[in-house]
């Protein structure tokens, strides 16, 4: 009953196009891609054979790079599917600015997350291991985008940030051009980069950051987080009962530090 009480209120919030195309790419049959001969958790696409090669290279770092920074395994068996087009990825994720997505439990690679400085494999496999966790297709509901994006920047170590680094983010948030954490997920009105005028690859940056400080202030509150959200704990109830204050307060002695490193570079 809760989980189609959600639908419901998810199709509410969708325009009939976009809601067309999300239906279709839910339900999408990926019966044509083929299997890497060297990897069996890898499928391409015609056409695509030498970039899931790539993708077979780099998935057992990325795999345990996961594992250790969620602090547990996968709960079902990787699959990764490498598109041979823009076209065909969209087909499958609707978002034409992605180069990567969780669709349904489903890991796709665009083309496009090959390019120079813009894999994304690691950062979607963060997704992907919550997506499993929660065994959902509506995972990303769970929390704010910011924790989300800001979770698989933090353990892809700045994957999806593009030319942003942290410098650049660090003076943005000095100069109060930042997000703010909402403290829970909204299922009309979830807070996105555009919501603070950000440009996404800042707004994944600083999400990052704030992400990465929530670990290094006390990483076994962080591990107690994590499991609770990951369990499927009301976020904001995980993350108070871990660090015993809220969000916003923490927020706060972030932007502090990042603003006082900031005035010390510049002395």
């Amino acid at each position: 009953m809760k989980n189609i009480l959600t639908l419901f209120l998810l199709l509410l919030t969708l325009s009939s196009c976009n809601l067309a195309k999300s239906v279709v790419a839910i339900n999408k049959s990926t019966d044509h891609f083929k299997t890497l001969q060297q990897d069996s958790r890898v499928l391409y696409e015609e056409g695509a054979q030498a970039l899931a090669s790539q993708v077979a290279l780099r998935l057992d770092d990325s795999i345990f790079s996961i594992e250790t920074s969620h602090y547990q395994p996968f709960s079902k068996p990787v699959a990764i599917f490498v598109c041979q087009s823009k076209e065909s990825f969209v087909a499958y994720c609707v978002n034409k600015k992605a180069s990567g997505c969780v669709s349904n439990a489903r890991l796709f690679l665009a083309p496009s997350s090959f390019e120079k400085d813009s894999f994304v494999l690691t950062h979607e496999l963060s997704h992907l291991h919550m997506a499993m966790r929660l065994e959902s297709i509506f995972w990303y509901l769970k929390a704010p985008v910011w924790f989300h994006e800001g979770l698989a920047v933090y353990v892809s170590n700045g994957e999806g940030t593009g030319d942003i680094s942290t410098d650049l983010a660090r003076t943005s948030i000095a100069a109060g051009k930042t997000f703010i954490p909402n403290a829970s997920a909204n299922i009309f009105f979830r807070k996105t980069a555009s919501s603070f005028n950000l440009d996404a690859h800042m707004f994944y940056q600083q999400s990052g950051m704030f992400v990465a400080f929530l670990h290094d202030i006390d990483e076994e509150k962080f591990k107690t987080f994590i499991l609770a959200v990951e369990e499927g704990k009301a976020f904001e109830t995980a993350f108070t009962d871990a660090y015993k204050q809220s969000i916003r307060h923490v927020w706060d002695e972030f932007v502090q530090l990042q603003t006082q490193f900031e005035q010390s570079r510049h002395s």
